[in-house]
This record gives structure tokens, sequence and C-alpha cells, in this order.
């Protein structure tokens, strides 16, 4: 019967996994099939989206997989627990539990399968917690794992990734190389789901790394014409709103930077995305306290009615 949970949970069948798992919890007396049951419960809660039970069913069992040296179960757990951590949020939770996995990797079998999921959580935790130098680090080695593992898809959305790590690190050296890497990529892969939203954050950082060398021109035209294309779609229309309120600042035009602002936090807004609207607040905040005089008619430019 574990074997039949895990293979459910292989198949991607995660409630009835979760209900095969709740009868063979009292059941079974073997430690380690238990500590079987408990990973199949971690995995399938997480990708249901139920954080807080798989914390609960993971931090229990963490612990006797390590007594038990069942290393993959172990490594599973620990992924699985950190990737229910950065969906709640809790980012230093997130770090220590990739340092965790990351350091028992030479004594996995099947749990091998996750570094580059490890590297890249870990690295996607240091973006957000203002530590861009060791995300480069992490996300390389996300990517040469990525590319060993032939997980060639996963590499291509590493590479977006490091590509910001290493704008936000100031190290512009590699950039046109895994620029080009990705737009390679995507032209080779028009069926892909997220086709369009990878493409439009491709142009965005192409956009943010024409800003931060200095091309205001090159960077205003192509989030210019990268708007005008994704009409209708606020997620994408974000990008390129915050990416034209940056520009404009910078070119000291401060009307169309705070209108771009504006519209950038209404896109959140509709998109319901929190940290998005953290992100352009912030912007606007910054804004208007460096040109407190543009904002009476910033309405006028915004609804475009301004004589």
């Amino acid at each position: 019967m574990i074997e039949y949970l895990e293979r459910l949970v292989e198949e991607e069948k995660y409630r009835e996994a979760l209900d095969v798992a709740e009868r063979l919890i009292g059941q079974v007396e073997d430690p380690r099939e238990i500590v079987r049951i408990h990973a199949a419960r971690v995995v399938s809660h997480c990708l249901l989206g139920e954080e807080q039970a798989a914390l609960a069913s993971g931090e229990f069992a963490i612990g006797l997989a390590q007594n038990l040296e069942d290393w993959d179960s172990y490594g599973t757990m620990t992924l699985y627990v950190g990737v229910a951590y950065a969906r709640l949020g809790q980012l230093p939770e997130v770090v220590s539990r990739m340092y965790e996995f990351l350091a028992k990797a030479h004594l996995y079998q099947t749990a091998s399968e996750y570094e580059y999921n490890a590297w890249y959580n870990l690295g996607y935790a240091q973006i957000a917690l203002n530590e861009p130098n060791a995300a480069t680090v992490s996300l390389s080695n996300a990517l040469k794992a990525a590319e060993r593992s032939g997980e060639h898809r996963y590499a291509h959305g590493v590479r977006q990734s490091l590509v910001d790590a290493y704008l936000r690190a100031g190290l512009f050296k590699p950039i046109p190389r895994l620029l080009a890497e990705c737009a390679a990529y995507l032209r080779q892969h028009p069926e892909l789901s997220m086709h369009k939203m990878s493409w439009a954050n491709h142009i965005r950082l192409r956009c943010e790394y024409a800003l931060a060398t200095g091309r205001l021109d090159r960077a205003r035209v192509l989030a210019t014409r990268a708007l005008q294309a994704v009409q209708g779609e606020p997620d994408h229309r974000f990008l390129f709103h915050v990416v034209l309120a940056k520009t404009a600042s910078r070119m000291d035009l401060p009307e169309e930077a705070i209108g771009h602002g504006l519209a950038a936090r209404t896109c959140a807004v509709v998109c319901r995305r929190p940290d998005w609207e953290k992100e352009s607040t912030d912007l606007l905040i910054e804004m208007i306290h460096r040109y407190p005089d543009a904002i009476s008619s910033v309405d006028q430019y915004h609804t475009g009615t301004r004589s």
C-alpha cells in the first residue's frame, strides 16, 4: 500500500493520496513506513496549496527520517517544507531549509533530483532578502544542476532569475549572454504554456539592463512597445509601467513617472498581488518625495486630458 500511495503522488493524484495516507497512518507501525507516509502527505499538501498542513506533517517527520537515516524522505520533506515556507513569505525559514537540504545532498538517491529546485528556492529567498550577491551564487548552482538534469524549461526560468540577481548586484558582464540564451529558448519553444508571461519578463529584464547601463532611450522604447503589445493584460502591463516609471524619473519627467507609477499600482490591485502593490507604492512614494509639485497635474496626464 505504501508503494500505491507513492505512485498516486507521482501521478499527481494528491487528494486521493491524502485519503490513502489518512487510512494508512493508523495501521502502520514500522517507523520507516510512517516516514514514507508523511513524506507523501507533505508533498501532496504542498502541491495542493495547503501549506500549514504540509508544515504540520513535515516538521514532525523530518526529525524521524533523520534519526532513521532515511535520507531520501528527509530530503523530500525538507525541500517541500521550505517551499511551503516560501509560499507563506517566511523567507529566513526558506533559507534555513534549503541549506539543510543541500547539506545532505551527497546522501540522496531519488531526492537528488530536487537539487536544482533547492538552489533556486534559496536564490529566490536571497533576492527577496536583499542579498543579491549570495543569490547569484545560488542561482548559478541552480542553473548548472538543472542543465545536468536535462530540465531545460526550468533552466530557462533560472536564467531569468539569475539576470535579475545580477542586475540587483550591479554585476553586468554575464547578463548579455544570459539574455541571448533566454531569447533563443523563447524563439525555439513558442508552445510553452507560460510563453507570453516569460516573454514579458524577458523584455522587462532587457529594459532593466538598458536602464542600469544608462541607455534610457533604449529602455523607454522597449518598454513602450511592449506595453502596447499587452493591452488588456494587467499582469504584463504592470512590468512595463514600472520600467517606464523608473525611466521617466531618470529622464526627469515627473508627470510621466508618477503617471506610470499610478498605472502600475492599479495593475497590481487588479492582479491581487500584494507584493506588486508594495513595489509600486514604494516607487510612488519615492517619486512623490522627489517631485512634490508634480502631483496636481498627474491626473490630467494620466487620463490624457492635459491641455
